[in-house]
């Protein structure tokens, strides 16, 4: 019974991921896999898995994910930044909620920056969404300002994410307009990326 467990467990995931070397003790029951690919790409490095027989299957007891290296789709420069949009793409969670992922660079002195709740996204139809939540580098918007700001030291590069409650049928959004300023009263710079499809 148990070794048809495992193969047909064995089964299962070699169809669905991709693994190298994958070393099965008998013993204990544990499948240790170095690599394991999703969809051509690695996705996870020292994978350990363990038989369980009252759950018909592999149960994961340690793995290390790998974080995915997104190319910049655009680019711009303004005001000594350069700001990239990564990608826009559904919380599996909660997949009305579309997360837009951002690295800035501060190519001047240290300063703060300011994310403006007025940034906005736009559907095919020019659909306006409002801004659900922000974060730039470890800061995170409030639950009334949807904004967000941070101090941005140097020639270094800080994470940005600006989150939207979208119908869970569009596929594609025809523009991002990020409004951005020196201060917290009066805007400075803004930037539309358009064509943005929703992964």
């Amino acid at each position: 019974m148990k070794i048809h467990l495992l193969y047909a467990s064995l089964a299962t995931l070699l169809c669905s991921y991709t693994v190298e070397a994958a070393n099965y003790t008998t013993q204990t029951g544990s499948l240790s896999i170095p690599d394991v690919s999703i969809d051509g790409k690695l996705s996870y490095k020292n994978v350990t898995l363990q038989l369980d027989m009252n759950k018909g299957g592999f149960v994961v007891v340690n793995s290390q994910a790998i974080d995915p290296v997104l190319t910049p789709q655009e680019s711009f420069e303004a005001e000594g930044y350069t700001i990239n949009l990564l990608n826009c793409a559904r919380v599996v969670a909660t997949p009305k909620n579309v997360v837009c992922n951002v690295t800035i660079n501060n190519n001047q002195t240290d300063r703060l920056l300011y994310l403006f709740s007025s940034t906005t996204a736009y559907d095919v139809e020019s659909n306006a969404y409002n801004l659900l939540a922000s974060t730039l580098a470890n800061k995170s918007s409030g639950t009334y300002d949807k904004g967000v700001s941070a101090q941005l030291i140097q020639g270094t590069t800080a994470k940005m994410t600006v989150t939207f409650v979208l119908p869970e049928t569009l596929t594609r959004l025809s523009a991002l307009t990020l409004d951005f300023s020196k201060n917290s009263y009066t805007k400075t710079f803004d930037h539309t990326f358009r064509n943005i499809v929703i992964q």
